[in-house]
């Protein structure tokens, strides 16, 4: 009597028995290693299967009612099975085993449940195969880590870390795999195809599909590039460790070999499996979702990678102690820290893909040493940059204490800082933080450090105008204010210059930039002004000889710029002295020179004037008397005594 098909929901209410076998079914369908041809996950089922059940059908019959061939090109026909209520799980698995694992997964489809199911199975038994026969070698890494992004593809990831996907998807669909094979299979033909999800009518449509009594629940995805297909819903994959915890003391009914210790407990190819058989008991007990071998083996490892860490910084102060080089130094920190990052980055790898750590432990130890190995690099970014600099500001054609060197020292740095935010975007990303959450915590980020550092921002944006104006150099002489000396660094908050009494003062860029910049080693020549007193008893021939005794010393002792004379006049009528005011350059522009060259021609001005007999006045006063006595001429040192009549 042909059999009555119920009516399609939501929620199927099939008996859990049923369902389970159902999920079975086209799971040891995929798991054959044969290919499903394009376009037959949109064709209908047979809607009678006679009076043979659907449990009881060779996998060759069950592809006939699908119109879906099960083999890829080179396979052979699939063997019948032996008896009728065989479960399909371990009809299937009597296949011939594909070479190529990754052939063995077939066409890949997620349009309807019934694919979604399909491409699942397909990739997880190819995954059992070939750790069941090769374990994890070197060999077939990345074969593993394709059928992984295939089983990945699967499930419903979102917010999970890019860096975590296949792990956490994989964990999660061994799991599964050990719930359905400890129970019988329903028919096959429950499951939704493409056709008849497309024919139903607008109230009928399903966007989820759920397994009754069963913790496995497939989702459409409503929006987005992927819009349409379905996928494992994360209630389902976040469920599925206790779901397995339930039924694990259970028999096996279908299927071979326990996968959940194949990809749980099977270390990676640079451990031995031999010496993790050889282990006692205990040691392969589960801790906090752990095995034992594997907490031990991790905190060494962790601590290992420390100390070495450790002894790496230790060393780095140490040497730095002992140079002088700048670009020694920086070279020294570029690689150190580079190692130490590589260090903190391939704990990620030996934790991940051969200690086999999984769930939060994972994400926390990768968390940790992800950071770590971020900050090393970040570091180890800025001393490249400053390596550039220096190697560049050693060149001939750069002045070492110019502003070109300067401005090329702030350019490493803005690049240096610009890579280092492309490289913490980037890693914080792997980890699981949305580029937009990123880019919104830094706007949140950049808008309170631009208002609690507004003095900072200014004076980097006056030293970036300093070095593009460049008003002065580094080694230039300038006076800013009261502040007069040497220029030793331009920096991105100060500007740094020695006075003459040798102190040095640290002048923020924004004032310089906003105050009066006078800059006295720009000068073409030194201008130098003196002015001579003589007494008032000094006649007029007298007076007309010192200025040519004036300009005589300065033609012997100065060296004047081109078309720059010393001028030399009687200008005026002082208060206690006849002033000629002498003006003259100096062609040098060294302060220090010209210092010395006035000295030798003052010197010579008062030696020549006193063998010509010509008084220089120094300050008086006339006092007047009341009483009619004649008045008295008085200097600092009181009366000045009358000349002998």
């Amino acid at each position: 009597m042909p059999r009555k098909r119920q009516p399609r929901k939501v929620w199927f209410k099939r008996a859990p028995t049923a369902c389970l076998a159902c999920l079975l079914g086209i799971t040891a369908l995929d798991a054959g290693g044969s290919s499903v041809s394009e376009g037959a996950e949109g064709r209908p089922l047979a809607q009678d299967s006679g009076s043979q059940s659907e449990q009881s059908k060779t996998p060759e019959q069950q592809a006939k009612d699908l119109d879906i061939d099960l083999r890829v090109p080179g396979e052979e026909k699939p063997p019948p099975a032996r008896v009728d209520d065989e479960h399909p799980w371990t009809v299937v698995e009597k296949l011939p085993v594909m070479t190529d694992p990754r052939g063995a997964v077939g066409v890949y489809h997620r349009d309807s449940p019934r694919s979604l199911m399909w491409s699942f199975g397909r990739a997880l038994d190819a995954y059992r195969e070939v750790l069941q026969k090769e374990g994890r070698t070197y060999g077939n890494q990345s074969d593993l880590k394709w059928i992984q992004n295939r089983i990945a593809n699967c499930f419903d990831l979102e917010g999970i870390a890019p860096e975590f996907r296949n792990s956490v998807a994989t964990d999660a669909a061994v799991l599964l795999r050990g719930v359905i094979r400890r129970v019988p299979l329903p028919s096959w033909d429950d499951i939704p195809n493409r056709a008849e999800i497309d024919a139903a009518t607008e109230g009928e449509k399903i966007e989820s599909y759920h397994f009754q009594d069963v913790p496995i629940e497939l989702i459409q995805i409503e929006s987005g590039e992927h819009a349409g297909e379905w996928v494992i819903s994360q209630r389902t994959r976040m469920n599925a460790a206790a779901a397995y915890e339930r039924v694990s003391d259970l028999e096996p009914i279908a299927a071979e070999g326990n996968l959940v210790d194949l990809h749980f407990m099977h270390p990676g190819w640079m451990i031995s499996p031999n010496l993790i058989r050889s282990l006692p008991d205990w040691a392969n007990a589960y801790f906090y979702k752990q095995a034992i071998w594997q907490w031990f083996l991790m905190i060494a490892l962790v601590g290992v990678i420390l100390l070495v860490l450790l002894v790496i910084f230790i060393a780095l102060s140490r040497a730095q102690r002992k140079t002088t080089s700048r670009i020694r130094m920086q070279v020294m920190n570029c690689l150190c820290f580079s190692f130490a990052g590589i260090i903190a980055l391939s704990l990620n790898y030996l934790v991940k893909d051969q200690i086999m750590i999984s769930g939060i432990t994972l994400e926390a130890i990768m968390m940790v040493f992800t950071l770590i190995g971020m900050v090393c690099f970040v570091f180890a970014i800025f001393s490249t940059g400053l390596i550039v600099a220096e190697l560049i500001i050693s060149s001939p054609a750069i002045s070492s204490r110019g502003l070109d060197a300067a401005f090329i020292r702030v350019i490493a740095q803005s690049t240096s800082i610009l890579i280092s935010i492309v490289l913490i975007f980037n890693m914080l990303s792997q980890l699981g933080f949305s580029p937009t959450t990123l880019l919104a915590g830094a706007s949140v980020t950049g808008l309170a450090f631009a208002l609690a550092a507004q003095t900072m921002l200014k004076n980097f944006f006056a030293s970036v105008t300093l070095l593009m104006e460049r008003p002065f150099r580094e080694g230039d002489r300038i006076q800013i204010g009261t502040d007069k000396g040497l220029v030793e660094v331009i920096g991105l908050r100060s500007t740094c210059i020695r006075i003459r009494n040798g102190n040095l003062v640290y002048l923020p860029n924004e004032e310089i930039a906003h105050g009066r910049i006078e800059n006295i080693s720009r000068r073409p020549h030194i201008r130098c002004e003196l002015t001579l007193g003589v007494t008032y008893d000094t006649t007029c021939e007298k007076i007309a000889e010192a200025t040519d005794l004036v300009k005589s010393v300065l033609e012997e002792k100065i060296k004047p710029p081109r078309s720059k004379l010393p001028t030399v006049y009687f200008t005026e009528f002082g208060d206690s002295a006849l002033n000629i005011t002498v003006n003259y350059w100096q062609a040098t522009t060294d302060y220090d020179e010209s210092r010395r060259n006035s000295h030798e021609a003052n010197l010579e001005i008062l030696k020549r004037f006193r063998e010509a007999g010509i008084d220089i006045a120094f300050p008086t006063m006339t006092v007047n008397i009341e009483d009619g006595s004649e008045p008295e001429a008085l200097n600092q040192d009181g009366p000045i005594p009358k000349p002998a009549t």
